[in-house]
């Protein structure tokens, strides 16, 4: 049944994770290895009673999914046959010829079943325990209705963005997995729950603290200014603070060369204390509405599959790039109203040990990454929003954009079609061209994701872009900007830099896929003729960026995705079925939606030259 419709929240959770999954599955694999069948008048001689109910409530398409290797059949219902596979599924599945009714698990274990034996792979148990982790979080998140669907008024709705990502990344296969957590940690530090907590502090002696800031700011200041007051006195004049989620700080506790200096006093643990902070959607970067900073923690939970730790070579290339940004001023001359929340402060403990790894342990276990906040005049003016908080599923309610674009259409007279158009265009054109510029033009690699991108807000019109993350901001490899890092170590230095195609694969994939595709999917609700309209109006956008900064490498690029080159789109899924780290994932094509403005003669003849 459609998940809208389903009763409980059990229900619920196994179709949601069976969405996230079937989006992976056949975006990254059956697709463009030809094994889906859509069909709007299939036939149902053979259909249980319960599929011939599903199909006279819902309509839609049947999908066939082939399963060559186990030489097996999926059938259910969605609705659309769109090429790029973001679809809404509107039924149980059924397996076989016959087909029976069967479990979203065991649909689940087949399919990855089928990976593993394609990918000569000895079946992925980790993967199912991941998925089921992910599924057990969203069971307790819907159980927890309507308590974690309320609208926080910290921040003028800022903070509640943060906690609106229920469901997470669309396209991932446990976009909720978060394993090292128990249920109590579950509701007390997830952002969904909108639970705050103090921070967990450690005194250190100074020889053993390792810190750095760019110009005039410094960590410990940052951390002292955030303390309560009078706390610091209390301390000798070798001691500096340091925070740690209180998660990370039994983590610290359990470390033995940590353990023992606690017990001989030489580092004092002082407990959870001072202001309250509240999780983000990343989870381990904290917010407090009464500080200048955001706190990036070190957090060695797996997260989705990833330990969220700060490596020690993220430390230093965070200040680099920050550094790098601060001095960008044609980015800020072209593009007053994007911008990007620098990293311009770290701090960590360095006990100096003799065993290198031991002592790179506890580096990161401590390591604190601090972001530039929003200033209160940005939160009242703009009233930012994590653009994931609003082009994703809302479990607990109508779509979170297509809300605005209404309310900005109410304000204006407009119709619902003319609004989305504006809104949308506005949205896209400050997105696109300050992404695309720093790329071609500076040879500055952004994450341009659904997490890193918080949109600005005038009366629900999108006037402002934020965006953030340095850990995945990266320089252009022999870029004729060159940027001068010769103060990183061979790690880092490896670690900032990215080829010119793999940073276009990563910018066109967070920029297109990841994040345009969902935006376009959400405002037009299923619309085909706004989905039509939309597109083309990114067709647009794009040629209006090549008439304005028309260099030869962004007229090879951007004409050729007008001209309908395939889309690269990250194997979120094919990646963990091999158990490979992230970083190594592949990029698998995705047909492309984008409508070229075929009426603009030069634009034609632009594309006719690369193309040549």
């Amino acid at each position: 049944m459609p998940i809208a419709h389903l009763a409980s929240a059990s229900e619920r959770a196994d179709q949601f994770t069976l969405q996230s999954f079937l989006n992976c599955y056949l975006r990254e694999y059956a697709k463009p290895k030809n094994l889906l069948t859509f069909t709007q008048n299939p036939q149902k001689n053979n259909w249980p009673l319960s599929l011939h109910q599903q199909w006279n409530q819902c309509a839609g398409y049947t999908l066939t999914i082939n399963l060559p290797v186990q030489q097996k059949k999926i059938l259910l219902l969605v609705d659309n046959n769109q090429p790029q596979i973001n679809l809404r599924y509107l039924s149980d599945c059924y397996l076989g010829e016959l087909p029976k009714k069967t479990t979203s698990n065991k649909i689940i274990s087949i399919l990855i079943k089928e990976l593993c034996i394609d990918f000569k792979q000895p079946f992925n148990q980790e993967l199912v325990d991941q998925i089921t982790n992910s599924r057990e979080f969203l069971f307790t998140l819907l159980s927890s209705a309507p308590t974690c669907q309320r609208m926080t008024s910290v921040s003028q709705d800022y903070l509640s963005s943060e906690q609106q990502m229920a469901l997470g990344h669309a396209f991932h296969p446990a976009p909720k997995a978060r394993l090292g957590f128990s249920d109590t940690q579950l509701r007390q530090y997830s952002p969904e729950f909108g639970t705050g907590f103090q921070l967990h502090y450690f005194a250190i002696p100074l020889e053993f603290i390792q810190q750095k800031g760019l110009s005039d700011i410094c960590a410990k200041t940052i951390i002292n200014d955030d303390l309560p007051k009078g706390l610091t006195l209390k301390l000798s004049n070798n001691e500096q603070i340091i925070p740690c989620h209180p998660w990370q700080a039994q983590y610290i506790k359990r470390l033995p060369q940590v353990s023992e200096l606690i017990k001989k006093e030489v580092i004092k643990d002082l407990g959870c204390l001072g202001k309250f902070f509240y999780a983000t959607s990343s989870v381990r970067t904290l917010y407090s509405p009464s500080s200048r900073y955001f706190y990036k923690a070190s957090l060695h939970i797996r997260l989705t599959n990833c330990l969220r730790k700060n490596a020690i070579y993220e430390l230093d290339t965070a200040l680099t790039l920050s550094n790098i940004l601060t001095k960008e001023t044609a980015l800020k001359q072209n593009f007053p109203n994007s911008k990007l929340l620098q990293e311009p402060a770290y701090i960590t403990v360095d006990l100096k040990l003799k065993n290198a790894d031991d002592n790179k342990i506890i580096q990161e276990a401590f390591a604190m990454i601090f972001r530039e906040s929003f200033t209160k005049s940005q939160l009242d003016l703009y009233q930012p929003k994590v653009a994931g908080a609003l082009f994703s599923e809302n479990p607990f309610g109508p779509n979170r954009a297509r809300s605005l674009v209404a309310q900005y259409a109410r304000n204006t007279d407009k119709s619902f079609h003319q609004a989305a158009l504006l809104w949308f265009g506005a949205y896209t054109k400050q997105l696109t061209h300050t992404v695309l510029f720093s790329y071609f033009e500076r040879g500055l690699v952004f994450e341009p994701h659904l997490q890193n991108v918080l949109i600005g807000f005038k009366e629900h019109f999108p006037t402002q872009i934020f965006m953030r993350d340095m850990e995945g901001t990266k320089l252009v490899k022999d870029h004729k900007i060159k940027q001068d890092v010769s103060q990183l170590s061979s790690t880092a230095h490896n670690a900032v830099y990215y080829s010119a195609e793999k940073g276009w694969n990563r910018v066109s994939y967070c920029l297109f896929v990841n994040n345009l595709c969902q935006c376009v999917f959400y405002i037009s609700g299923g619309d085909p003729v706004l989905t039509k309209q939309l597109w083309a109006k990114l067709g647009d956008i794009l040629s209006h960026y090549l008439k304005t900064y028309p260099s030869s490498d962004a007229k090879e690029k951007i004409s050729h995705l007008l001209n309908g080159q395939y889309l690269p789109n990250k194997g979120n899924l094919l990646i963990r079925v091999q158990k490979q780290a992230d970083k190594h994932a592949e990029y698998i094509p995705l047909i492309n939606p984008i409508i070229a403005p075929l009426t603009d003669n030069s634009l034609l003849n632009v594309i006719k030259h690369a193309i040549a």
